[in-house]
């Protein structure tokens, strides 16, 4: 019972890997019921993850107009719903960011990546403020990722130097730049079916940092759903 959004303006920063790894995750090694929404209308969310055949996992197209009420339709239905938002869709972005719980920025190791998840976290404060105008403590959480990182490079740190420099919130966690990930999306198969025990823990420790800094996985899951059940039962 949670909305985390995936939200970079900029096309090829890993939104729909990163969206179809957490989904992969969170239903097949945590038991928890997700929903994917496909925002993009070139529909790869969709067609990988209805490829891959993963059971717990419920794939949905939606546009600009129906984002927010598809994912809050959603949301009481599943565990956790996944927004895959589309980087050329700066209204649906909005809308997206708007329903959601926290957003999550993904960008690899490059300047215009990094310039972008600005100008991502500038609308995430737009939209903030806005939910100030009704509820004045209205917040919403954020961070940005690395994907494709190559740890050992020293681009690598230095993108994580230019993150800090522009006040960023940044995960210590990211997704390294595995062959197992770019055969998984070639393929369209579930990224943790692929034998990469590497990988594995990449995703698994991204996930905890999330739930950590997010307030986004299993045990936020658990808390939420007994809130939603104490309120039922009075």
């Amino acid at each position: 019972m949670a909305i985390l959004a995936v939200a970079s303006g900029k096309g090829g920063a890993g939104k729909t890997s990163l969206v179809v790894s957490l989904a992969d995750y969170w239903s097949s090694r945590c038991g928890l019921k997700v929903a994917a929404l496909d925002l993009d209308p070139n529909s790869n969310l969709l067609d990988w993850i209805g490829d891959a055949g993963m059971p717990n996992v419920t794939c949905i197209r939606v546009t600009e107009d129906t984002v927010f009420d598809a994912a809050i339709a959603a949301n009481t239905e599943h565990d956790i719903v996944l927004i895959d938002v589309a980087g050329v869709l700066s209204q649906g972005m909005l809308f997206a960011v708007g329903a959601a719980d926290a957003v999550l920025i993904p960008a690899n190791p490059s300047r215009p990546d990094i310039i972008e998840a600005s100008r991502t976290n500038g609308v995430i404060d737009h939209v903030e403020k806005t939910a100030r105008k009704h509820n004045p403590t209205a917040v919403i959480p954020r961070a940005v990722v690395l994907n494709r990182s190559k740890r050992r490079e020293v681009m690598t740190a230095k993108a994580r130097e230019f993150i800090t420099a522009a006040e960023l919130p940044l995960l210590d966690s990211d997704l390294a730049d595995r062959v197992c990930f770019r055969e998984a999306w070639l393929l369209h198969r579930a990224p943790l079916s692929m034998g990469d025990k590497d990988a594995v823990r990449d995703v698994e420790t991204l996930a905890a940092e999330i739930s950590d800094r997010l307030g986004i996985g299993p045990k936020a899951a658990k808390k939420r759903s007994k809130r939603a059940k104490a309120t039922t039962e009075a």
